[in-house]
């Protein structure tokens, strides 16, 4: 006899009473598939647990990986901010050390001009007390330095006589020696000196150009130069210059005239 809707209370108490039966009818009932999917989605369970807790632990160690790379990044932006506070500090003592030695370089160009000014000024003196002793030789005898009175004396008449200007008057007077002396003719002779330690053609020139003066003051007179050495450009000045307007050259206690001593 067909089982009814009816039955199936009694089904159900049959079911209870004997557990054994439920296999028979889960297995009669499902499929295959549908009995192992309580296990394999155990398993599934197991297996995603499995994978979390390893994601868990990797997401872990990434994040401790992540906290020691900041640990790490802040302390090298500590020591970049202590690096460029030092090079901060280093670039302005840098500053100092080159102003104090931009100073001292300074200190030093006007150190080195004090004593080249004091030592031409020492040798425009000897010049002037040992002229009879620098300036005497067979071309000129007898000299003597003139002192400025002298010369100032020699250059009224001429001045008033309008042979040279007020300018050409101070010109000569401010030329650092003049001498006097005669030729083996007896002739006098007028030398206007320019003094340096190192004689440039700047020296060259303003002699030349003071002794055309005195010349025409009505004066016979030579430029001449004095000094310890002569540089390149005046020598090769010298050379270029002849008869009167070549200087004679008083160096280091030796006098040439026209080139020769």
């Amino acid at each position: 006899m067909p089982l009814t809707i009816d039955d199936l209370p009694e089904l159900l108490r049959l079911l209870r009473e004997h557990p054994e039966w439920r296999d028979a009818l889960r297995a009669t009932l499902l499929t295959e598939e549908l009995l192992q999917l309580p296990a394999l989605t155990e398993r599934r369970f197991a297996e995603l647990a499995s994978a979390i807790e390893r994601l868990t632990e990797r997401q872990e160690r990434t994040e401790a990986a992540l906290a020691e790379l900041a640990a790490r990044q802040a302390e090298t932006e500590s020591h970049l901010t202590a690096l460029a506070s030092r090079l901060r500090e280093l670039a302005q003592r840098m500053d100092r050390i080159e102003a104090q030695i931009a100073a001292l370089a300074e200190r030093a160009v006007v150190l080195t001009d004090d004593s080249l000014w004091f030592k031409e000024i020492r040798l425009e003196a000897i010049c002037r007390e040992k002229a009879p002793a620098l300036f005497s030789s067979p071309q000129l005898r007898r000299v003597r330095a003139l002192p400025l009175t002298h010369l100032d004396d020699l250059l009224e008449p001429a001045l008033d006589e309008g042979r040279i200007t007020w300018d050409e008057r101070k010109a000569i007077m401010q030329a650092d020696l003049v001498v006097r002396g005669h030729t083996p003719e007896a002739e006098q002779l007028y030398l206007v000196v320019e003094v340096s330690w190192g004689v440039s053609t700047t020296d060259i020139a303003r002699a030349i150009e003071r002794a055309e003066m005195l010349r025409k003051a009505g004066f016979p007179a030579r430029p001449a130069v004095a000094g310890r050495w002569l540089s390149p450009d005046a020598q090769r000045m010298l050379d270029a210059l002849s008869g009167d307007d070549r200087p004679v050259i008083a160096l280091d206690g030796t006098i040439a005239w026209d080139g020769r001593s």
